[in-house]
């Protein structure tokens, strides 16, 4: 299988997954660690050539082989998890596999650190917005 072959695997998994095509934000990523860390850059470049195009190339799901390369460039950055936040805005840590409708983000630890999307739904859901009882709204007293 060609790398094209690989790449066309990829979307056709987002799209049966309903899933936004999540290569951009690693791309940033990798623009952003190739100024900041080269050494992780250079990581990040061999670990895509050496383990994400041959596993994209084989038998299992593409989509778990692309989330174990965003948790892989998130942590390049610094140490941190991957939280799940299903349709109704409860969060958890994810564990494969990724149920439909969910957003995957990889949140760090240092706070200066930019959070890393590394699965987005292709039409996001709206979370319930609801104020504890307690809150008031904006305006009230």
């Amino acid at each position: 299988m060609s790398d094209d072959a690989a790449t066309l695997r990829l979307t056709r998994a987002f799209a049966q997954r309903g899933l936004a095509d999540a290569r951009d934000a690693y791309r940033a990523r990798l623009r952003w660690l190739r100024s900041a860390d080269p050494a992780a850059y250079a990581r990040a470049a061999s670990y895509y050539e050496t383990e994400v195009t041959p596993r994209l190339e084989g038998a299992g799901d593409p989509v778990e082989v692309w989330i174990e390369y965003g948790r892989m460039l998130g942590e390049l950055s610094g140490p941190g998890r991957l939280v799940a936040i299903d349709a109704s805005g409860r969060a958890r840590t994810h564990t494969p596999p990724l149920p439909a409708d969910t957003l995957l983000l990889f949140i760090p630890e240092d706070r200066e650190r930019e959070v890393l999307a590394a699965m987005v739904p292709a039409s996001p859901s709206r979370a319930p917005r609801r104020r504890p009882p307690s809150t008031p709204r904006a305006g009230t007293s």
